[in-house]
């Protein structure tokens, strides 16, 4: 048996900081993206039950990426190259998307045993998308007089899974 589904989300969050003096104040007052804006969030799922025993799943993860506010500008200071950071959340990170597969095995019950097990296989990240959670903006080591964009990553590689349930 085959069974799934899709849900999609198309949502806005933004926000407004008026301080009490212009240095309190971010974006001279207009609204900005908050940090937790996806427009678009779509997931895919399927499951597919072999018989009583086995089931396959796959999930498949697409947002928007989140609002990051990047340079407008720079200067040197000492020698250094600085970044200069004017408009809050004008930016974005690259769109995140991701695909986990999953293999379920279901012990059968027995009369002797007094529980049900079942053992879970799977893998995170299929395909090793290295998704942006943030960037950082350095002097080159190169060239000086230009400025690199760092991209980090938290979960950039397949991630295996197994797992052990039991119920009593």
């Amino acid at each position: 048996m085959l069974r799934g589904w899709i849900s999609y989300t198309l949502a806005r969050a933004e926000t407004q900081i008026k301080g009490a003096t212009v240095e309190e104040t971010l974006n001279d007052g207009d609204f900005f993206p908050s940090d937790y804006d996806r427009t678009h969030d779509v997931s895919v799922v399927s499951i597919y039950d072999e018989g009583r025993q086995w089931s396959f799943s796959a999930t498949f993860n697409f947002s928007t990426g989140r609002p990051v506010t990047l340079p407008d500008a720079k200067y040197v200071y000492d020698g250094v190259i600085v970044p200069n950071f004017s408009k809050r959340n004008q930016g974005r990170l690259s769109d995140y998307h991701r695909l986990d597969l999953s293999t379920t095995y279901v012990s059968r019950k027995s009369l002797e045993r007094k529980f049900k097990s079942s053992w879970t296989f799977s893998i995170y990240n299929v395909y090793a998308r290295r998704n942006a959670y943030s960037y950082l903006f350095r002097q080159s080591a190169l060239d000086p007089s230009q400025t690199e964009t760092i991209r980090y990553s938290v979960l950039g590689t397949i991630i295996p899974s197994v797992s052990y349930n039991f119920k009593f």
